[in-house]
């Protein structure tokens, strides 16, 4: 039986850092490169971006040998499996461990966050949900969307016994998306109806396949192996799109399209929206990639791909932070930067408001800076995993993972 209980107990190695907060005056933008003073339309997970109160550096880590399964602003759902199959969900508080609820012959596994959805009607769609599994020993699974804060559940998902994992894709309208282990996305009716819950449509996607939500309530899948791209809607789960590639690994998704890299020694893209179109091609015009990516849930339009080719680093309301000039200077919005803790592309992150960025450390760990190139704050462990979720660096390592928390800006 699946209980929900309150609990005291701290789990959490707190680690205090070095840092030194830097404050960089931001430049005039007549010194800035054209590729700086572009407005771009990012659209996606807002908890990609890292949040500004990093400027005060990496004050504390939360540390657990159980796998996380998300990261809410202030808690860490994680899974502890022990002998014999059991498994517990557990959601811990990140600032000192404090457990405040579990549910039993439980599981749920990384990426199992799913944000909340402010233009949905439906009421779990208010906030964000963690997707969880129950009644495990039994074998009798079921999944529903459960309360990060609470561990309450807020709605049961239709999905069946047979699903053996479940990751949550998107939103979209009435609808809620998650793939499971046996490569299906379905999509499954939440609104207010008898059969609220349950399967409205189901769409094979081949195994390894990348899944990236784009605008409109559409999904952009990425099959590596068959060398094929497909769109689809995440409504009805019909095929709107789908076309053979030649590299899979050179397309890039756009908010309402995507782009596709020709030849790379001489750069050369085409740029084709969701029918199909090409509607554009450049040569001799570098197309860097944009941070966050779509792999963090973050697109682009094609416009902002198209006039935007240099840019790299770039703030939730779409103001570059990171770009190059035609000369392959670097700059940030407070001016050029002489030096970067590693190679412009190597940008693993970017603050909310564009102040921060962060870098691979050396030879290991990770660098965070400010506009103005100063070391912020920095992280001497080699990782296996890095991701940003909910605004906050989570890194796995050999002995677990680890939340870096900031301090108070």
């Amino acid at each position: 039986m699946t209980s929900i209980r309150s609990a005291a107990i701290a789990f959490a190695a707190v680690l205090g850092l070095t840092l030194s907060a830097c404050t960089a005056s931001p430049s005039d933008d007549s010194d800035l490169p054209p590729e700086a003073q572009v407005q771009l339309t990012p659209h996606g997970d807002e908890g990609a971006w890292l949040t500004d109160e990093y400027a005060a550096g990496f004050v504390a880590q939360y540390a657990t040998a159980n796998e996380v399964c998300a990261v809410t602003e202030d808690m860490a759902i994680e899974v502890e499996r022990g002998v014999g199959g059991d498994s517990t969900v557990m959601g811990r508080q990140l600032r000192g461990g404090q457990l405040l609820w579990e549910i039993d012959d439980a599981t749920c596994g990384q990426g199992s966050l799913l944000p909340g959805d402010p233009d949905s009607s439906v009421p779990a769609a208010s906030a964000a949900t963690v997707v969880v599994g129950t009644q495990w020993q039994s074998g009798m699974h079921a999944w529903s969307l459960v309360d990060p804060a609470t561990g309450t559940e807020r709605q049961a998902l239709g999905l069946g016994p047979e699903v053996a994992s479940a990751q949550p894709v998107a939103w979209a309208g009435t609808r809620v998306v998650v793939r499971t282990r046996d490569e299906d996305l379905v999509g499954l009716d939440m609104g207010t109806g008898e059969k609220k819950g349950s399967e409205v449509w189901r769409s094979p996607v081949a195994a390894g396949s990348e899944v990236t939500v784009l605008a409109g309530d559409l999904l952009g899948v990425t099959n590596q192996r068959g060398k094929r791209i497909t769109v689809l809607d995440l409504e009805s789960g019909e095929e709107r799109l789908s076309t053979a590639v030649t590299r899979p690994d050179w397309i890039t998704w756009a908010s309402d399209g995507y782009v596709e890299k020709i030849q790379e020694t001489d750069p050369e893209y085409a740029f084709v929206d969701l029918d199909g179109r090409e509607v554009d091609r450049t040569t001799g015009i570098s197309q860097y990639p944009f941070v966050p990516d779509p792999r963090q849930g973050v697109t682009f339009p094609l416009s902002d791909h198209r006039q935007a080719g240099t840019v790299v680093g770039v703030s939730a309301d779409g103001t570059p932070a990171l770009v190059q000039d035609e000369r392959q200077s670097d700059f940030t919005r407070s001016g050029e930067i002489a030096e970067l803790p590693d190679s412009l592309i190597m940008l693993q992150g970017v603050s909310t408001d564009g102040s921060l960025l962060l870098f691979p450390g050396t030879p290991d760990g990770l660098v965070l800076i400010d506009a103005a190139g100063e070391q912020v704050a920095s992280w001497p462990l080699g990782y296996s995993e890095l991701r940003i979720e909910s605004g906050l660096i989570v890194i796995r390592g050999e002995s677990g993972t680890s939340v870096l928390l900031p301090g108070d800006a």
